[in-house]
C-alpha cells in the first residue's frame, strides 16, 4: 500500500473512532442518569428532578412487569408536580396508604426508595383532587398546566419516552358521580 493511502487509511480510522466515541459519548454525558427535569413551583423558586439508572433500577420493580422503564421515568419527573398542586389545595395522602401500596407491589421489602413513595403519593393524590367540585378540579387542571408549561427535561438517550407524554389539559378527571 503507497504510503498516501495508509495516511488516509489511518486518517479514516481516527475519524471513525472519533465519531463513533461522541456520538457514544452523548450516551454518558452524565453517567448514570437517566433524566434531568426542571420546573418552576408555585413559589417562584425552580425544582429539579434527577433520575438515576440506579433509581429506575430500583423503582421500577415496583411497577407492573410490562411498564417501560422509560414510563417510569417520566412518572419519576412528574410525581413532584402532583404533589405541588395536592398540597396546594390540601390533599396529602397518608403516609401509611401509600406504603400500603408499595407493600402489595414488593411484601417482603420494608424500605422503599423515595422516588417510588412520591410515584405512589402522586397517583393518590391525582384520585383525591379528582373528588373536589368541579371549579377546584378545573382550577387545579390550570395549576398543573402552569407548572407543567415551565418544564424542561433532558432524557439520556436510552430513555427518551415516545409521543408526548407530558400533561394534558384535563388531567385529573372531574368525578360526574
Amino acid at each position: 500500500m503507497p504510503a498516501s493511502l495508509k495516511r488516509r487509511a489511518r486518517i479514516l480510522a481516527v475519524v471513525v473512532i472519533l465519531t463513533a466515541g461522541a456520538t457514544l459519548g452523548g450516551c454518558s454525558a452524565r453517567p448514570g442518569v437517566a433524566a434531568t427535569a426542571s420546573y418552576t413551583g408555585f413559589d417562584g423558586a425552580p425544582r429539579t428532578v434527577i433520575v438515576t439508572e440506579e433509581v429506575l433500577s430500583q423503582t421500577a420493580p415496583l411497577f407492573a412487569p410490562s411498564t417501560p422503564r422509560t414510563s417510569v421515568a417520566e412518572a419519576i419527573i412528574t410525581a413532584p408536580m402532583y404533589l405541588e398542586v395536592g398540597g396546594a389545595y390540601g390533599v396529602e395522602p397518608a403516609q401509611e396508604d401509600v406504603l400500603g401500596h408499595l407493600r402489595q407491589s414488593d411484601p417482603e421489602r420494608t424500605v422503599f426508595p423515595q422516588e417510588a413513595y412520591n410515584v405512589v403519593a402522586a397517583s393518590l393524590v391525582i384520585d383525591m383532587l379528582a373528588g373536589l367540585d368541579s371549579e377546584q378540579v378545573a382550577q387545579a387542571n390550570a395549576d398543573l398546566a402552569r407548572l407543567d408549561a415551565t418544564m424542561d427535561v433532558v432524557y439520556a438517550p436510552a430513555y427518551e419516552p415516545g409521543p408526548d407524554w407530558r400533561i394534558q389539559d384535563g388531567a385529573i378527571p372531574v368525578d360526574l358521580g
